[in-house]
């Protein structure tokens, strides 16, 4: 969203830049595949990149309202990225390589020239740069029974938060001024929650080998600034706040064998 108008209102504005990303939420497996007799080999090469921006500007004009001002750039994910492969037979071999890959952005930008401001008594200003993101990884290679075997699973997961709120020009607020980055804007801490796991079963009589590998690389950067010769004033509360929210992160890797 760009904001390149002067805005002069009696009421409240609420502005909000939303992404919703939903994959696989439906389905535990994105990619499944089975094969028995004889010799086999089964395996499977996965790979989901996915990359968000909910961004929202404002440019060298003046917004004035009334009531409250609340802006508001935001994401919320659903991501179930996973790979089932299994076998039996004589001789079965199975494996499964797995790359998740998710990067979101959530900024609010005012420009140098622009200027918000409310007029009422117990009219905040708030400008929140938040994302909700729930994200499973799992990769399986199952050998369910065979005289000779292997089983490998690779799973790599790689996560970018990157949530700001870059203050440029002037604010004031005839109440609190609320710079949010990972929290929503009634004041919700964002949220993630991760689980990655890379899964191997290898029932063979003579198991050549049973490898799983994971790898969960997680980058925040969540930031509030403020510009220099930026005027940010209230008649109450500046509140700035910086931080990743709650998180809740689990990596497994898992062998079995006889």
């Amino acid at each position: 969203i760009n904001i390149g108008a002067d805005i002069d209102g009696s009421g409240s504005l609420d502005v909000n830049a939303a992404n919703t990303i939903t994959f696989g939420n439906t389905e535990e497996y994105a990619v499944e595949g089975s094969g028995y007799g004889g010799i086999n080999a089964q395996g499977a090469d996965f790979t989901n990149s996915i990359e968000k921006t909910a961004s929202l500007n404002i440019t060298g004009k003046q917004i004035v309202t009334a009531g409250a001002q609340t802006y508001e750039a935001k994401t919320t994910g659903d991501i179930t990225a996973g790979g089932y492969i299994k076998a039996a037979g004589l001789g079965s071999f199975t494996w499964v390589t797995l790359d998740n890959d998710l990067t979101v952005h959530d900024n609010i930008t005012v420009g140098s020239d622009s200027f918000l401001k409310t007029t009422e008594a117990e009219s905040d200003i708030v400008l929140a740069a938040v994302d909700n993101v729930d994200v499973t990884v799992r990769g399986v290679a199952d050998v369910q029974g065979a005289a000779v075997g292997g089983a490998s699973s690779d799973v790599d997961n790689t996560l970018m938060r990157d949530n700001a709120v870059t203050v440029n020009g002037d604010i004031y607020s005839m109440n609190d001024v609320s710079l949010f980055a990972g929290k929503d804007k009634i004041g919700n801490d964002g949220t993630l929650n991760v689980s990655v796991e890379s899964e191997t079963y290898n029932y063979a009589g003579i198991p050549l080998a049973a490898s799983p590998k994971l790898s969960d690389d997680i980058t925040q950067n969540n930031r509030v600034v403020v510009g220099t010769g930026s005027d940010i004033s209230s008649v109450r509360n500046i509140d700035l706040y910086a931080d990743a929210g709650k998180e809740t992160i689990r990596d497994a890797t898992l062998l079995y064998t006889w």
